[in-house]
C-alpha cells in the first residue's frame, strides 16, 4: 500500500477498493487493527482517502464492520456488493 501512495501517478484522495469477494476465509481481528492503524496513520499521504471493503460472507462482513467502527475518520465501509462499493467511493463527501 505504501508503494501505491508513493507512486507518481497517485493523487491524494483516490479511493481504495479492497476486493475480498473471492476470499471465503475471514481475517483476524489483529489484521483489522493493523489495517485501520495503517489507514489512519497514512491519512495525510493518501489525502484522507475512502476505503471500500468488498466481502463475500457474513463473518468477513462483520470483520469489515469492525474496521468501520474502529476508524475514527469514518473513511472505511464494508460492502457485499461491488457496485455499491464503487458508488460510495465515487460519491461526493
Amino acid at each position: 500500500m505504501e508503494e501505491i501512495i508513493c507512486h507518481p501517478k497517485f493523487e491524494a484522495g483516490f479511493g481504495f477498493l479492497l476486493h475480498r469477494s473471492r476470499i471465503s476465509r475471514s481475517v483476524s481481528s489483529a489484521y483489522i487493527h493493523r489495517m485501520v492503524h495503517f489507514i489512519e496513520s497514512h491519512a495525510g499521504q493518501s489525502g484522507d482517502a475512502r476505503w471500500s471493503l468488498v466481502v463475500v460472507d457474513k463473518a468477513s462482513f462483520e470483520m469489515a464492520r469492525m474496521a468501520e467502527i474502529r476508524s475514527a475518520a469514518g473513511k472505511i465501509r464494508a460492502f457485499f456488493n461491488m457496485d455499491e462499493a464503487k458508488a460510495w467511493l465515487a460519491a461526493p463527501e
